[in-house]
């Protein structure tokens, strides 16, 4: 509602200024806090006062807005929460655990509550919480104190108190007994969650639980990995959560197990080691470890100015004062090993605890415990979704429910030729070939680095899928002088992470240390890509984890429509298999086949070597050279996937799922190259159709017709043209509806329909936050290492705004005709046959599986 117009910047003229004027917005609920967030050039912030004080003095809530915001807000519930297992498992631990305060309330509601809020409900919400004295800006980014103070007071100063709202009273009784929940659902994998009752933010064994998390669950060194996921083999992955909460909040474990382990027993490992921790504490090394975890930890969260906005802004609301956060880290560097067993003892004993069991459906039929499906959840039942930029991620929307971790943002100067937008970086090739780029970032005490291969799943056999991703995971079980807990160990223990990534055209190693441990960091680098040990026990690990979690993964709506969209696309076309393998192509790897591709790919001239942060490059470079320039020089591999057939007609794939109470929708076709002349006008126009929370997607199914939660269309542009795709997902008997709502804008594209504001409006949109794609060290290690893997002009970041503000209404219509798809299209729709039977449209090309 508070993006749906007020007295001066009426119905869609919030999100309309803003992004037109370079800017974007967007805003999150948790438990404790509401937060809204504007990322702006340095001149905007006059306007973003304006906007922000117009809304907080004189917001319309009216029933015609009400109604349309109310079927988004129902499809982002079954979105987040009744089709995602995640999103189930955290309703129903919440649910159980408390039995008198709030926070056993899911944030997002339950259906009949949303199915019964009054206007009268939101405008008394409105002006109980939306007060001026129960707010607080926080500003961070290029400005100076005296004007932006002044600007601030100006616009919000007027704007009357209200009476305080009525204090929350923490009136939870003290839990006296284990509660257990056993939960049945459509599920791939069973799952735990172990919930503790623990201290509010900022007491003082709040700290000593920061750290016995760590100590428990960070990371594949911790006690928790190494037991279920490395030992025993019964889980896929470990997980740990201690809430920042106003109140009394929960400690909890996620522990994701393999197809056919028993919960049971995970649980009594579990149990073991809280135990251990009970009686004995933990060690010295642990402890230092802890430490350097949430050190490190806390300083990723300062890397952006929107990550520094929401660490003042929890401070102050959760924590009793912005100042706190100068002390969060003296707090955690004084806490003791005795510390955190006294609060080990204090706060984790059974009886203070919930579990919730999630035993798939499948699963408990077999074994006699649910002899009975329960009843299929009914059309008008709820959802969510969020905003995301990747191709991956969900379509854009307002952020309802509190997100993982802070997004991009913050306020920098306007950028033009003049101003360079990559910094200096030094560029050089060591003789075996390796490329290395170094660039000097010194604002934090951190140090990214990322080693890439010009070669990505596409190098993997046909059959072999997954290959390129197995072996890259493989590199870190074990390499020099290090097992693979040993390497775990070795990155951990100083805070640093490691992760590995596979696309179709390119692999890589990206890891993060503090700049006091980069050099060992490197080192560890240094032998995982040259010298991994590839020991037959770890193939025998790491390809039964990568089939659990394959199997895991078709838990996910979205992500299974992506990959079934991709394959209907492209057919047996390399940028048709996925990355990750299938279950035949996974069972069928060798050892062998790993030994093999490492000794093919990872050579130094098939590779480039990116580093950016708190570093001195003249040294950086001789440290490089001694890590690194004894590699071995061999030929570079020849890896080229051929151009894909083009689309010809529409052709339509439907995918029943009985059980499903949300379609997810995918209509695409094949798109553009990296290098096509046409690269910078489709950024353009995909900036119209699908990017910002204004474009025509978003607007004609979400804010018009309350189809979805959002709705949004990427372009990939790799060495051969990649995939173009709307993606968006509706409650299951809106399906034709929404398809033929997203044919309809692409259609009205097509034809013509843009005008020079929509053009000066989406350049502006891409000028103002194109320098938050590279405000951090390790955005742009990626993007050096993308200028080399695309053969891309050292300058083409530098002249990026300049290209996109050269784009011509000519130059629209041509990237419209060639990239929006209506008659040469694919359609994939994953939705309950049920439910939209008789509601689609067929086509004489249409799949029904």
């Amino acid at each position: 509602m508070m993006f749906r117009g007020a007295r001066k910047y009426g119905p869609g003229a919030f999100d309309r200024t803003m992004e037109s004027s370079g800017g974007r917005n967007n805003a999150f609920t948790d438990k404790d806090i509401t937060a809204y967030y504007d990322e702006m050039p340095a001149e905007g912030l006059a306007l973003v006062c304006e906007l922000e004080s117009d809304r907080m003095s004189s917001l319309n809530i009216v029933q015609q807005t009400l109604d349309p915001e109310r079927e988004v807000v129902k499809e982002e519930r079954r979105f987040r929460t009744e089709n995602d297992v995640d999103g189930q498992l955290e309703e129903v631990l919440a649910a159980a655990a408390y039995d008198a305060h709030p926070y056993q309330w899911p944030v997002v509601g339950w259906m009949a509550d949303l199915d019964n809020i009054t206007v009268e409900d939101c405008r008394q919400y409105f002006r109980t919480y939306y007060a001026p004295n129960n707010a607080v800006i926080v500003l961070v980014g290029n400005f100076q104190e005296a004007p932006a103070l002044g600007l601030i007071r100006r616009s919000f100063a007027s704007i009357p108190a209200q009476a305080p709202p009525r204090a929350v009273v923490n009136d939870e009784p003290r839990q006296k007994g284990e509660k257990r929940i056993t939960y049945y659902k459509e599920a791939q994998v069973p799952a735990l969650r172990v919930a503790y009752h623990v201290p509010a933010a900022g007491e003082e064994d709040f700290y000593a639980m920061e750290l016995l998390q760590a100590v428990l669950s960070d990371g594949r060194s911790s006690r928790l990995y190494r037991r279920l996921v490395r030992g025993a083999e019964t889980a896929i992955s470990v997980s740990g959560s201690n809430e920042w909460r106003r109140h009394p909040g929960l400690l909890t474990f996620s522990i994701d197990m393999r197809p056919g382990k028993q919960t049971e027993a995970a649980l009594g490992i579990f149990d073991e080691e809280v135990e251990r921790v009970r009686n004995d504490g933990i060690t010295e090394n642990e402890l230092a470890k802890a430490k350097n975890q949430l050190r490190a930890g806390f300083l990723r969260r300062l890397k952006t100015s929107n990550g520094k906005g929401e660490v003042l802004g929890e401070m102050e609301t959760l924590f009793g004062g912005w100042r706190r956060y100068e002390n969060y880290l003296e707090k955690i560097g004084s806490a003791t090993k005795q510390h955190v067993q006294k609060a080990a003892r204090a706060w984790l004993p059974r009886w203070n605890r919930t579990v919730v069991t999630l035993v798939p459906l499948l699963l408990a039929t077999a074994c006699g415990c649910m002899p009975l499906r329960p009843p299929s959840p009914s059309p008008s039942s709820g959802a969510q979704a969020g905003g995301s930029g990747s191709p991956e991620g969900p379509p854009a929307g307002r952020t309802a429910v509190a997100p993982g971790s802070g997004s991009r943002s913050g306020l920098r100067a306007p950028v033009s030729a003049a101003h360079r937008i990559l910094p200096d970086y030094r560029r050089e090739v060591l003789a075996n070939g390796l490329v290395v780029l170094i660039a000097e970032k010194r604002e934090l005490p951190m140090v990214s680095v990322g080693l890439f291969l010009r070669s990505g799943s596409t190098g993997d056999p046909e059959g072999k899928e997954g290959l390129a991703s197995l072996t890259l995971e493989l590199t870190r079980h074990g390499a020099g002088a290090h097992d693979a807990a040993a390497f775990d160990e070795a990155i951990e223990s100083v805070g640093g992470s490691l992760s590995t990534t596979v696309d179709h055209d390119y692999s890589g190693v990206s890891a993060e240390f503090l700049s006091g441990d980069f050099a060992s960091g490197l080192g560890l680098l240094a032998d995982l890509v040259q010298r991994p040990s590839f020991q037959p026990e770890e193939f025998e690990r790491a390809r039964a984890k990568a089939l659990a979690e394959l199997a895991q993964s078709l838990e996910d709506p979205s992500t299974v429509a992506d990959r079934r969209f991709a394959r209907f696309l492209f057919g047996s076309h390399p940028y048709g298999r996925p990355t990750e393998g299938t279950r035949t192509s996974l069972t069928g790897l060798t050892r062998g086949d790993v030994v093999s591709f490492h000794a093919k790919h990872f050579v130094p001239s098939n590779a480039v070597l990116a580093i950016v942060g708190d570093i001195d490059s003249r040294e950086l470079l001789a440290k490089v050279q001694k890590l690194f320039g004894e590699w071995p020089a061999r030929p570079a591999p020849r890896v080229a996937a051929p151009a894909p057939e083009q689309v010809r007609g529409r052709r339509v794939l439907i995918v029943d799922r009985p059980d499903v109470n949300q379609t997810q929708v995918r209509i695409g076709a094949v798109g553009i190259s990296r290098s096509d002349a046409d690269y910078f006008p489709s950024l353009v126009a995909n900036t119209i159709l699908g990017v910002p929370f204004t474009s025509w997607l978003n607007q004609e199914i979400r804010e018009k017709r309350g189809l979805s939660y959002g709705a949004r269309s990427s372009f990939r542009a790799l060495h051969q043209p990649g995939p173009f795709v709307v993606s968006t997902f509706t409650r299951n008997d809106r399906l034709a509806e929404t398809v033929e709502a997203a044919f309809d804008t692409l259609r009205r594209f097509r034809q013509g329909g843009y005008t020079e504001e929509d053009l000066r409006k989406a350049q502006n949109y891409r000028a103002g936050l194109f320098p938050l794609s590279l405000e951090t060290s390790d955005q742009i290690a990626a993007a050096l290492g993308e200028l080399e893997i695309y053969s891309l002009p050292r300058e083409f970041y530098d002249e990026q705004i300049d290209k996109v503000r050269s784009v011509t209404l000519e130059d629209l219509g041509r990237a419209g005709q060639r990239l929006f798809p209506v008659d040469d299209a694919v359609m994939f729709s994953r939705t309950s046959s049920r439910s939209t039977r008789g509601r689609t449209a067929s086509s004489p090309s249409t799949e029904c599986r």
